[in-house]
């Protein structure tokens, strides 16, 4: 048996967002069309509190494909070297059910998360929206705002977060990639002030 086993950097360079919001958007057809399942996730919660255990099976028609995320949550790593979200994505081809890739989850959920997010925006935001506020500056808030530009042509961005300091690393760092101005609420924008809803 031989696994191919998937790091984060893997998962990054082999789905780029748009590829993925694709693989997204047929993936939600698919599971229209009734040729999928995709049961509510399973928590075990642990018992002295300090997080839990997730666990996300799937199945898919088609392309015919089996899975399961397995996640633990452990909110007391925010501000150690640690994530709070690890795991992986297990693959199963369904000839056998033999394991196929292990595949690192967080830089998945990353991806992923937000290609849902930007294929709705797809589909559903009006053709001229154009402003987008992002609530949070974290790992979902920089690839959201990827898959917002893909969706749309986005014209202004406001990004609010807990932390003034991350807030302002955020938009400096995501204004470079992509070459957009990102402000805080309560910064001055010519003749107006931009504020979060």
């Amino acid at each position: 048996m031989k696994i191919r086993l998937l790091s984060e950097r893997d998962v990054y360079d082999l789905l780029p967002m748009p590829a993925c919001m694709q693989v997204i958007g047929d993936t939600l057809q698919t599971l229209a069309q009734g040729k999928g399942v995709n049961p509510l996730r399973t928590a075990l919660r642990f018992p002295e509190g300090s997080g839990l255990l997730g666990l996300m099976p799937a199945y898919l028609g088609a392309p015919k494909s089996t899975g399961v995320k397995v996640v633990t949550v452990m909110p007391g790593n925010h501000g150690t070297p640690y994530d709070s979200h690890q795991g992986f994505v297990l693959l199963f081809e369904l000839e056998h059910g033999c394991p196929l890739a292990l595949v690192e989850a967080s830089s998945v959920t990353a991806i992923r998360t937000a290609a849902a997010s930007g294929v709705a925006t797809k589909l559903l935001a009006r053709a001229d929206a154009g402003k987008l506020a992002l609530l949070g500056s974290g790992v979902q808030a920089s690839t959201h705002l990827e898959a917002m530009c893909l969706a749309r042509d986005i014209s202004t961005v406001s990004v609010w977060s807990r932390s003034t300091v991350h807030a302002r690393e955020f938009a400096a760092r995501e204004s470079r990639r992509h070459n957009i101005e990102i402000k805080q609420p309560g910064q001055r924008s010519p003749g107006r002030r931009l504020s979060v809803p």
